[in-house]
């Protein structure tokens, strides 16, 4: 049987679902995480390995305890940096890819390039370094732009302007260089993927039709089909990236027109990996297999279906938009609302009924 250790420096949801996507398919999981995270609550974590200190005492303690494992999942982009900081061979083993493969793919300046090169369609972009560059970027892009920092995470980075000097503005708040990005229109989507030494082996999508911020995290999403455009980027980014493990695309359709541009990729797993076996890809048993030596053959991709108010994301949303007792209220009575609850973990739903959504 196969053996996962996931470590995680943020309380994040999508990490907390972690454990019961993975052992349903087999995989006995371990955790390692700082005091309090709900993923420590998890009824299917077998050995808890709480550590203080933030994202160095928890890249530390998972380089320490990585050797008795099959495979090691870093959960977060804090912990990504720090494994890069720490540039030694025992933290890239901990890695979905190289060191300098990483470094691109968390540095906002770098992606586009990298990207662009390897035929994957992203959004007309420029990286600017002062803030003349700044305000010509902009006005060379249109005017409406996305200003992005070199790092960050959930949105933490990213700004919106509509004018050169708050494309300015915006980029003395993030700090320079910066990227200047043309604002995309369509829908913003997400396709998350599984690659196994640069061979794409799964992969889902779908429409973030609901967010917590602009281009915050999901709280209900439309699942797509992983067509062939979609398949052929992800194949792509394997390829270049020569990616081991699990990812998530951000990326923009035009609904009329199919026009894909992606936005970022990120090296990590993401909370909507456990709708894989509901959408035709189970993406904890191709993980296993992988582990095990067992080829999975062709890549298998998603089928659409009904849209999913993901728990605890969306009564979260609710709650902020309405305040607690009528977020609840309409949270209850949207149809699927009560089947997203990870009820095959108690203790995970015992720590949300503790500490609140």
């Amino acid at each position: 049987m196969s053996r996962v250790l996931l470590a995680a420096s943020r309380d994040w949801m999508g990490t907390a679902r972690l454990p019961l996507t993975f052992s349903s398919a087999g995989i006995v999981v371990d955790v390692t995480a700082p005091p309090g995270c709900a993923v420590l609550s998890s009824s299917r974590v077998s050995l808890k390995f709480a550590v203080d200190g933030g994202a160095r005492a928890v890249a530390e303690k998972a380089v320490e305890l990585a050797p008795g494992y099959d495979r090691v999942i870093t959960c977060d982009e804090p912990l990504l940096q720090m494994l890069l900081e720490m540039g030694v061979a025992e933290a890239e083993a901990l890695l979905p890819a190289s060191f300098e493969n990483v470094k691109i793919l968390t540095d906002k300046t770098l992606f586009p390039e990298a990207a662009h090169a390897a035929g994957i369609p992203v959004p007309c972009w420029r990286v600017a370094r002062t803030e003349d560059e700044v305000r010509a970027a902009t006005d060379e892009l249109g005017g409406a732009v996305v200003v992005k920092g070199a790092h960050g995470y959930g949105g933490t980075a990213v700004r919106f302007a509509t004018s050169a000097e708050g494309a300015a503005k915006a980029a003395r708040t993030l700090g320079l260089p910066v990227v200047i990005e043309q604002r995309m229109t369509g829908q913003l989507a997400f396709m998350a993927c599984l690659f196994v030494e640069g061979r794409l082996s799964g992969a889902i999508a779908g429409h973030k039709r609901r967010t917590i911020s602009k281009r915050g995290p999901s709280t209900v999403v439309d699942p797509w089909v992983v067509d062939g455009v979609l398949a052929d980027i992800a194949r792509r980014a394997g390829e270049r990236f020569r990616i081991d493990g699990f990812v998530s695309f951000d990326l923009f359709r035009e609904p009329a027109t199919g026009d894909v541009r992606v936005i970022e990729l990120n090296p990590r797993p993401v909370p909507t990996l456990y709708l894989g076996k509901r959408l035709g890809v189970d993406m904890a048993a191709l993980y296993a297999g992988a582990i095990e030596g067992r080829a999975s053959g062709e890549a298998r991709f998603s089928r659409s279906s009904a849209m999913v108010p993901l728990f605890p994301q969306e009564l979260q949303r609710l709650r902020r938009r309405r305040g607690e007792l009528g977020g609840t209220a309409r949270w209850l009575v949207r149809p699927g609302s009560l089947r997203e609850v990870p009820w095959g973990d108690p203790g995970l739903v015992r720590h949300y009924m503790k500490h609140g959504v």
